[in-house]
């Protein structure tokens, strides 16, 4: 296999890891002329990213208070709320998706 050892790394081209002949694991080609910074997957994952940061900014700005004012709670609430549903989603999405598509 192409990543015996961890300095060797990994190696997604090696024929070891493809499921047969026929659907090779290189899937590269699948993506032909879209740039990376259009793809859906890749948006997905920086909108993610994104959240959390927004997360942790709101945190940060009421970190270290005694008590929050419930209009400040109620905001963190619902922006806790629709992060957990955009991670939900993306992992529904990778299970139901991404996953069954790599294993072609």
């Amino acid at each position: 296999l192409s990543c015996s050892s961890p300095s060797q790394g990994f190696n997604p081209y090696d024929a070891a890891w493809q499921k047969s002949r026929d659907f090779p694991s290189d899937k590269e080609k699948e993506w032909e002329g879209k740039p990376l910074s259009r793809d859906f997957w890749w948006m997905w994952r920086n909108s993610l990213r994104s959240g959390l940061k927004d997360m942790q900014a709101a945190i940060r700005a009421v970190s270290g208070r005694f008590e929050l004012e419930q209009w400040q709670a109620d905001v963190i609430k619902g922006a806790w709320a629709r992060h957990k549903e955009l991670i939900s989603s993306s992992l529904r999405n990778q299970s139901d998706v991404v996953m069954p598509f790599l294993a072609e």
